[in-house]
């Protein structure tokens, strides 16, 4: 039975446990904001459970913005039947100092859960570890999934040996921690949110054979810091070139951080691994040569990362709404395609057409005409795409080729302004022909700096969208909304 389909008893019930069944819900999901009446709730809701003589058998808790102490008091007398238990938020304003008893009492109560199977612990603004805590976890013997959310102390070492799924949302003293990681042989599924791994570190992991899926902030390419030559010519010298291995068995790979190109290059990648996720690429700061081009190891990286996103970059097909999370990131750090490269940007983007992007994020690229040009004609899938860079006003019209594009994010004022952006005519044709003639696009946003500077530009397109709200509509059924806003 779930916390989640109880409600509130009404005025004069029996305390029994079908009515206690009807208590916890308010409590947990459904609480106003009011700080005061919600404790008032919570020792009602104790005072009644501990009123039960026999407590419901539950399966599944979760217990949110609740203290420490009135959880462990609920947790006791759930624990003969619990399966999944869910703690988060747990340390309120007036218990952010918790009693020294209180690590200690939710170590016994969990002590007490011999059947439960997962685990999520997470407190708000985690300061200090539980001491104690993952000691019990560690003698229960059905505990399979663990989400931990609290700075690891040095019992960190009594982690549950039969673990199959691990999730540490803080960060890890790596040097001391792989090894007990690699003791966990059941592990298939581990998430290492806050810490970026080096290849040695990726050695202790190459005996879990049952791992099929590992998500960190990032994977190094080197275990030492590059010398400096090499960060000059982009971050790919000699030692970078060494390729990282994997476990041999991973099937999904995820980076909840950007990488740079040669990062991703170095990684050995299983024959097995279907899905490698991360939010982008983005080259390192010292990429460019005396002229202001990408210099050739760092673009010999760039396409090279490609090569290895292509048939596995994974996206959200199907996003809830508009978010720059789920765009691919491409940061150019305002680096001008290399002499090598015949088409410009374009010999990029034709590297990536193989991941069939939809949602697309350039920032700080300096795209000519002929760049826009050519991501037209590579990247047709494309349904988002955000320019946070300047491109040249005359290029707009191109976009009306991609038949998918329902959603376009243009930061004219980042990087410098290009000319025609502060002209409400030019703006009008541009803009006219572009929201006209795209088949489906739907949202289009102007943004442009908080600056007095650029008041002029902000001004002209303000002029030009008023103009535009007025003649779309003889024009097409369904215009895009246009939306003009400054950060």
């Amino acid at each position: 039975m779930e916390v989640a389909q109880l409600a509130w008893p009404e005025a004069g019930d029996a305390i029994d446990g079908s009515a206690l069944l009807k208590v916890l819900v308010p409590l947990l999901w459904k609480l106003p904001d009011r700080r005061e009446y919600r404790h008032i709730r919570q020792l009602r809701v104790l005072a009644e459970l501990r009123a039960v003589s026999t407590p419901p058998p539950l399966t599944v808790l979760r217990l949110s913005g609740i203290p420490l102490m009135a959880a462990v008091g609920l947790l006791r007398l759930a624990a003969p039947h619990l399966q999944q238990l869910r703690l988060d938020d747990l340390l309120g304003r007036a218990s952010e100092s918790l009693e020294a008893e209180a690590p200690t009492s939710l170590a016994s109560a969990l002590l007490q859960c011999s059947r439960l199977e997962a685990l999520r612990l997470g407190f708000r603004r985690p300061k200090a570890p539980l001491l104690g805590v993952l000691s019990a976890l560690a003698q229960l013997p059905a505990l399979r999934a663990l989400e931990y959310n609290l700075p690891l102390a040095g019992d960190a070492a009594s982690l549950p040996a039969g673990l199959t799924r691990l999730v540490l949302k803080s960060s890890l003293d790596l040097d001391w921690a792989m090894p007990t990681l690699a003791r966990m042989r059941d592990l298939a599924d581990l998430r290492l949110q806050c810490n970026k791994l080096r290849p040695l570190q990726l050695c202790h992991l190459a005996g879990l054979t049952a791992l099929t899926r590992l998500a960190v902030k990032g994977i190094w390419a080197t275990d030492d810091s590059p010398p400096a030559a090499a960060v000059v010519l982009g971050g790919l010298g000699p030692l970078a070139r060494l390729l990282v291995p994997l476990p041999a068995q991973l099937r999904s790979l995820s980076f909840n951080a950007a990488a740079s190109p040669s990062e991703v290059a170095a990684l050995q990648l299983p024959s097995g691994l279907i899905r490698l996720e991360l939010p982008g690429l983005t080259i390192p700061v010292h990429s460019k040569d005396a002229d202001g081009c990408l210099c050739p190891s760092a673009a010999e990286a760039l396409l090279a990362s490609c090569s290895q996103l292509a048939g596995r970059l994974g996206e959200d097909p199907f996003p809830m709404e508009y978010d720059q999370e789920n765009y691919f990131g491409l940061d150019l750090r305002h680096a001008a395609a290399p002499p090598s490269w015949p088409d410009g940007y374009g010999t990029l983007f034709a590297a990536l057409q193989p991941l069939a992007l939809r949602r697309l994020t350039i920032k700080a690229g300096p795209l000519t005409l002929y760049d826009v040009d050519a991501l037209v004609r590579h990247l047709p899938l494309l349904e988002g795409l955000t320019f946070d860079c300047a491109v040249e006003l005359p290029s707009l019209p191109l976009l009306c080729r991609l038949k998918r594009l329902e959603t376009l994010e243009l930061r004219p004022g980042v990087g410098g302004l290009v000319e025609g952006w502060d002209s409400e005519l030019a703006l009008r044709a541009a803009l006219l022909v572009l929201c006209a003639e795209a088949p489906r696009l739907k949202q289009l946003f102007l943004v442009f700096p908080l600056s007095g500077a650029q008041d002029h530009l902000l001004e002209a397109s303000e002029q030009a969208a008023d103009w535009l709200s007025q003649e779309l509509p003889t024009l097409r059924v369904d215009p895009p909304s246009l939306d003009i806003d400054s950060c």
